[in-house]
């Protein structure tokens, strides 16, 4: 479960970090919101785009990216199921008809990601870093990252409901000093 909420969580960051970038180079897909462009991403060579592929492979990003779509049909089918079970059948029925046009995306998010390497990274480092992700330490550092993840992430939402709470209460006083109170 963590690690799938991890994953979902990076693919979707990936997602909306990069909508409006998507709207302009990959129009068939419907992005969410569109934000500000950050980053114009060129035109690259077929050996630029397949190397970056392979790094988006290499970190865990394309397995990411790829689980978004079985997790999303879980999802439904659990929300769904729960207060209509009987539907269960057709819903497995109608997945399976969903699956190869929904199929088509993820494919279509990793070469985006392939593509915003290219546009971030120079040929010379997305090889050197081709190179750390299939050796040994970087394999290690792919390996252990739904472990962090899932002990980091619950501790940084803990962190930042404090911190809210106690920026809040200094926002008050300082209003305060201006005659205001909230």
């Amino acid at each position: 479960m963590r690690r799938s909420l991890a994953t979902a969580s990076l693919a979707a960051g990936l997602a909306l970090a990069g909508a409006s970038v998507l709207a302009q180079t990959a129009p068939t897909l419907s992005p969410v919101a569109p934000q500000q462009q950050t980053t114009k991403i060129p035109d690259s060579t077929p050996e630029q785009l397949k190397a970056a592929e392979d790094l988006v492979a290499a970190t865990g990003l394309a397995t990411s990216i790829l689980s978004v779509i079985p997790g999303l049909m879980g999802q439904i089918n659990s929300t769904v199921t729960q207060t209509r079970p009987e539907l269960s059948a057709d819903l497995k029925k109608t997945f399976d008809t969903l699956a190869p046009e929904f199929g088509t995306y993820p494919r279509d998010m990793v070469a985006f990601a392939a593509r915003v390497y290219t546009a971030e990274m120079s040929p010379q480092q997305i090889k050197d870093a081709l190179a750390f992700f299939n050796g040994p330490v970087g394999k290690r550092f792919i390996d252990v990252q739904p472990t962090i993840i899932g002990n980091v992430n619950p501790a940084v939402a803990a962190w930042q409901q404090q911190m809210s709470v106690k920026m809040m209460g200094r926002v008050r006083e300082e209003m305060k000093k201006l005659g205001h109170e909230m």
